[in-house]
């Protein structure tokens, strides 16, 4: 096992230097001379190197992401009381706020989930708009 954790270390200590190197824009030949391996043997290492970055990043991007939520879960519970119960218009605006960044977070501020194109609805005369037409946005946005 320790020599697992010895090898598994390597590995990540040559992973660094690879990816160090070739951020210094070194050809992929003097890579595989300063890491002692084969042309082939340090393409391979410079790929696991920018997969295990992007893993890297895209693990503390969803970590941040998860750490704002709870927070913002943490506001909601601090206000929804006084926004509910007790009307309080300040603890509303703080809660569509909270409401508005988790959409943003979430990345579904543009998502359409109806379906149909904003086009379609920006056409609908709201001010005149008649029992029929609203039956047909409903069931153009529940039926797509």
């Amino acid at each position: 096992m320790a020599e697992s954790k010895k090898r598994q270390r390597y590995n990540d200590d040559v992973l660094h230097h690879a990816l160090e190197l070739h951020k210094r824009r070194l050809p992929l030949s003097q890579i595989a001379i300063e890491l002692g391996v084969s042309q082939p043997r340090a393409c391979g290492l410079l790929k696991a190197a920018k997969e295990r970055a992007s893993a890297e990043m895209l693990q503390s991007a969803k970590d941040t992401i998860v750490s704002e939520l709870l927070m913002l879960d943490d506001i909601v519970k601090a206000n929804y009381e006084q926004a509910i119960d007790e009307g309080n218009m300040r603890a509303q605006d703080q809660l569509l706020k909270v409401h508005d960044r988790k959409v943003k977070l979430l990345g579904l501020e543009n998502a359409d989930i109806t379906g149909s194109s904003k086009s379609e609805f920006s056409q609908i005369d709201v001010e005149n708009i008649e029992d029929k037409d609203l039956e047909s946005v409903f069931n153009d946005i529940f039926t797509s």
